[in-house]
């Protein structure tokens, strides 16, 4: 069983007196900064390669556009709704009950990459337009919103201009 030693258990048998024990507790302190900065130095480490991950992002946005196709899917009547959350850095496909979002061109995704997807609820009795966004293929500097529009039992969605 291991158990923490205080300072007066650190201390090593010497035959030098005081001198030697002093030494071995300022070894001890030494190793416990030295532990401390490299834990410290790891976490950094970590916290700075999330910076340029999309993974929380885009599993948000799949998130949140999987729950509003489901809210407008339940809409009793027509409904146009304008979807303003920053989608411009990726290319999304909306199709057969599921919502993939990604951020290379599709073609790599293919060859061995995922997108991230979130699964929708299916509903039998309406029809939505599949929808593809590609933003690797153009290069329109032109920021835009996703609209989604609901008449009778189909549901189309859109890019639109961001007024």
């Amino acid at each position: 069983m291991f158990i923490y030693a205080g300072a007066e258990e650190r201390r090593v048998n010497s035959s030098r007196g005081k001198r030697g024990d002093v030494t071995a507790e300022q070894l001890f302190l030494m190793f416990e900064v030295l532990l401390a900065i490299i834990i410290f130095l790891s976490l950094m480490n970590f916290v700075v390669s999330l910076k340029d991950n999309t993974l929380f992002e885009k599993n948000y946005l799949a998130r949140d556009l999987a729950l509003l196709t489901d809210t407008v899917y339940a809409a009793p009547e027509q409904l146009s709704y304008t979807y303003t959350e920053n989608v411009d850095r990726f290319g999304m496909n909306i199709k057969d009950g599921k919502v993939s979002i990604f951020d290379e061109p599709e073609w790599k995704t293919d060859q061995g990459r995922t997108a991230t997807f979130f699964l929708y609820g299916k509903d039998a009795d309406q029809q939505l337009e599949p929808f593809n966004r590609n933003p690797f293929t153009t290069s329109s500097p032109e920021k835009k919103n996703l609209l989604y529009q609901k008449q009778g039992t189909t549901v189309a969605i859109s890019e639109v201009k961001n007024p």
